[in-house]
């Protein structure tokens, strides 16, 4: 083997061997040990817990489309029959509550046709916030005639802005 070749070989070893005993070093300069000189770890300190006081809801009531049927869940308003027919006595609009502050007032005006049915009229007062849940307006008949053929409309406002219109024809 020429000398050029081995002197080459050797200087390759050196450095392959240099970098092992380098790296030897370092991890066993980066090894804790385990001696018994570490301090223990404090125990945590009580942080104070924030209470969160829920505050009165504030602005315009506001509540979603209409949802038209002919029965209701008693306890929750919640709708759970299809839209009214003929032959039902109730129709029900129902609304999801999106956001209802204590005292709001509520009033639902009924048209018939575009008349207005003054007497159906209702209004409510809203007496705790709500922020979830279902409101109801509802129109009955009375006697064995079925509804007359056409459109009933609800307009429900607070009094002086309007919140929601809801149609449905019936026919």
């Amino acid at each position: 083997m020429p000398p050029f070749v081995r002197s080459e070989i050797s200087r390759r070893f050196g450095l392959l061997a240099l970098s092992i005993i380098l790296a030897c070093a370092v991890l066993v300069a980066c090894g804790g040990g385990n001696d018994d000189k570490t301090e223990p770890t404090a125990a945590p300190q009580p942080t104070e817990t924030l209470v969160v006081v829920p505050t009165a809801l504030s602005g315009a009531p506001r509540i979603g489309e209409a949802v038209w049927t002919s029965v209701i869940q008693p306890e929750t308003n919640a709708p759970i029959a299809l839209a009214p027919k003929l032959t039902d006595t109730t129709i029900y609009a129902v609304f999801p509550i999106e956001s209802l502050p204590a005292g709001s007032q509520l009033v639902a005006s009924w048209f018939f046709n575009d008349t207005s049915l003054d007497a159906l009229n209702s209004s409510m007062r809203i007496d705790q916030d709500r922020t979830t849940g279902w409101i109801e307006f509802h129109i009955e008949r009375t006697g064995d005639e079925p509804w007359p053929d056409g459109e009933y409309e609800v307009v429900i406002s607070d009094g002086t802005n309007e919140l929601q219109r809801a149609v449905i024809t019936i026919s």
